[in-house]
């Protein structure tokens, strides 16, 4: 939404407004792209034979929580040796300083980057989304809210501790 503004000047109008048309051509396909993901991770996590030890499914935020430790277990499961320099590219890419990532850098605290949208995202737009992509967030271990302060307490955690095996 920072990177590309216009591309979502719509959601932007709908979150001032306060009334999201969820029979939207635009969240429609929000809904179908949460759907087909859904789908394909239930493939995924059903392990059928010709998958076996061929998948593993990882979230965006257990990435950015521990960079490190998922780093090595997906160069473990795929058999590729995790050298020290993919590890000094690791710490050196998602332990920046903020001053040192501007919004096309490749740099992050990548720790903090998982969870900036709950502090920029309009409470009615996240009522969209857990709405529209329910059984998907359900899948993936994200955590409803019910309340804008929920939404904006970096207390509580909006993801919960789940293997995917």
């Amino acid at each position: 939404m920072v990177a590309f503004p216009s591309k979502y000047q719509i959601w932007k109008t709908w979150a001032q407004d306060g009334q999201v048309p969820e029979d939207d051509k635009k969240v429609k396909m929000f809904k179908a792209n949460c759907d087909q993901i859904r789908m394909s991770a239930e493939v995924g996590l059903s392990q059928p034979r010709w998958l076996r030890r061929r998948y593993m499914l990882v979230r965006y935020e257990d990435i950015a929580r521990y960079p490190m430790q998922k780093a090595e277990e997906m160069y473990r499961f795929t058999g590729i040796p995790f050298s020290p320099q993919v590890r000094e590219w690791i710490l050196r890419n998602t332990q920046t300083m903020q001053e040192d990532s501007g919004i096309f850098s490749t740099q992050r605290n990548s720790s903090e980057q998982a969870e900036k949208w709950r502090f920029s995202i309009p409470f009615t737009l996240a009522q969209v989304v857990q709405r529209v992509c329910g059984p998907t967030m359900e899948l993936f271990g994200y955590r409803f809210v019910d309340d804008e302060k929920t939404l904006m307490n970096k207390s509580i955690s909006l993801l919960e501790e789940k293997l995917f095996l």
